[in-house]
């Protein structure tokens, strides 16, 4: 092989880390709120030891990442496309380290019955694996279009937790007894809210790797570099 022809195969294998670490991620988050919707301890379990698989895939990519830079010397595109990949396993593996946070919520609530049913966790969840799901779309077809409309979706998603925020807090104030699982219900929405979050800062990286500009996706600024 080549030396143009390994250095080729090295990005696209390197690429190819990128949406499986994800596809990982993904599964994580959907199966953390699938747990915590059916109080499955054991399912919780699972996700915080696969978690650690995470993390070391997310080490993986990382090495190779550098070990790419220091021996082929990649320029400015290629360079942009290696410093994304890096940037963007960092934020899966926090996103995973959310869904693990999750699954953590759901052992210390126990066998405790749910004071109120879970409509809202479970909606925002679906919309935060979407966005996901679209922001690994937009990275694998290195569309930018796509990672800049990607973040509008995160509106609806902060709207969900305020509102799950405030039934919270109004439910605590007439019944605190249930104070604890309350806040841990929070916590689990935060996660969630704090996902779509990181999704976004993917987003912003995909413009920044295609574009070569680093933008703000919630301020629409733009920096030329």
């Amino acid at each position: 092989m080549s030396i143009r022809r390994r250095y080729e195969h090295d990005l696209l294998e390197m690429r190819q880390g990128v949406q499986y670490l994800g596809s990982r991620v993904e599964t994580a988050l959907i199966d953390s709120v699938q747990a915590l919707r059916q109080r499955d301890m054991i399912a919780s379990q699972q996700i915080i030891i696969a978690d650690e698989q995470i993390n070391a895939l997310h080490h993986q990519l990382e090495a190779e990442c550098m070990r790419i830079i220091a021996t082929q010397q990649p320029l400015a595109g290629d360079l942009r496309d290696i410093a994304t990949a890096l940037y963007i396993t960092t934020e899966l593996e926090r996103i995973a380290d959310y869904a693990k946070t999750i699954a953590k919520l759901n052992i210390r609530l126990g066998d405790e019955p749910l004071a109120e049913p879970l409509n809202n966790i479970p909606r925002m969840a679906e919309l935060s694996v979407a966005m996901l799901r679209q922001a690994l779309q937009a990275y694998n077809e290195r569309n930018s279009d796509m990672a800049r409309s990607i973040p509008a979706d995160d509106d609806a998603i902060d709207a969900l937790y305020d509102r799950i925020f405030r039934r919270a807090m109004a439910y605590v104030q007439e019944d605190p007894i249930h104070m604890d699982q309350m806040n841990y219900l929070i916590m689990a929405a935060y996660s969630l809210e704090r996902t779509a979050d990181r999704v976004i800062n993917i987003c912003e990286r995909i413009v920044y790797m295609v574009e070569g500009e680093v933008i703000d996706l919630d301020m629409d600024a733009v920096v030329s570099v």
